[in-house]
Order: C-alpha cells, then sequence, then structure tokens
C-alpha cells in the first residue's frame, strides 16, 4: 500500500513541477519577444491585484532590467 502512495505522490510532484516550468517557460518566453498581448491581457490585469507601491516598484525594476517590449508602434505626427 505505502509503495504505490509513493508512486502517486513522485507522479503528481513530477507533474507539478513539470506545470510550474512551463508557466515559467511562457512568461519568460512572452516577456523575451515583446508579446504586447500578454502585457494587456495577462501581466496588468494581475498587478492590479498587488499594492500600487509594490508594483511601481517593480516596474521600474523592469524597466530597469530592459523586460519591457518596446514600443513598436509609431506616434501620429499630431503628437509632435
Amino acid at each position: 500500500m505505502n509503495y504505490i502512495y509513493y508512486i502517486i505522490q513522485a507522479r503528481l510532484r513530477g507533474a507539478f513541477k513539470a506545470c510550474i516550468t512551463g508557466g515559467f517557460v511562457f512568461i519568460g518566453a512572452n516577456i523575451y519577444f515583446g508579446s504586447e498581448r500578454f502585457y494587456e491581457e495577462i501581466l496588468m490585469p494581475t498587478l492590479r491585484y498587488i499594492d500600487p507601491e509594490t508594483v511601481h516598484h517593480l516596474s521600474i525594476q523592469m524597466v530597469k532590467y530592459g523586460l519591457v517590449p518596446r514600443i513598436k508602434s509609431i506616434d501620429d505626427p499630431i503628437l509632435v
């Protein structure tokens, strides 16, 4: 009985690690490639649940280390 419990526990632990690793790879790839959809639909709504001062500090650190994508669109000349 303990042997079966150990095998199930080991497989669940492995599946959990794979899911967490996959999540980090997904987030890292979206940050690296500068997916604007990722920022608009996942990252920014998530950050709205955190204390504003903490998010402000985190966003400054992200800009400092180049983790924020550059804007790909060109501003309208009327705004200059």
